[in-house]
């Protein structure tokens, strides 16, 4: 016959097998949504960059292309307007203008379709007979770029000086 010694019983009861499940299971969904919120985090960062990468791009390419310019024909000095015509030598106007959220250059896309530009004016500050002074106002919202309950985008101003 064997003998049996509740004293001395080796193991888990229910109770403990229980708990020991219930803190597993916590420190795991713990890790898992820790993770999720890394993942979110990053999908936002890049989205930010996106709108900034795009203004900033827009922002150099209408710049250079103000310096190299023989002339501003759009806007007029002292007044703004959402397009920007530049005369070229021997070379047809470029005019800047937004459509649809999308920068374009004589037809060409300057800003990808992720970010949508929301803003764009040209202001020409120049004096009669001087260099030309435009300031352009260009605001980019990235698409689905929700940043704490709203889209993140971003508003750059600077002021060109063209050289001729």
């Amino acid at each position: 016959m064997l003998y049996y010694d509740k004293e001395n019983i080796n193991g888990f009861t229910l109770v403990e097998a229980l708990v020991y499940i219930a803190i597993v299971g916590l420190v795991i969904s713990g890790f898992v949504t820790f993770g999720l919120l890394i993942s979110i985090n990053n999908s936002k960062l890049v989205r930010m960059q996106e709108v900034q990468a795009n203004a900033q791009i827009a922002i150099e390419y209408i710049s250079r292309k103000i310096r190299q310019a023989d002339a501003v024909i759009g806007p007029a000095p002292n007044s703004a307007s959402s397009t920007l015509e530049l005369s070229f030598l021997g070379e047809p106007n470029m005019v800047f203008t937004a459509t649809s959220g999308i920068l374009y250059a004589n037809s060409k896309a300057i800003t990808s379709n992720e970010v949508n530009i929301t803003n764009l004016f040209f202001t020409d500050l120049t004096p009669d007979n001087r260099q030309n002074n435009i300031i352009i106002q260009i605001s980019a919202q990235g698409e689905g770029a929700e940043i704490m309950g709203g889209k993140y985008s971003q508003t750059l101003r600077p002021a060109i000086t063209s050289r001729k």
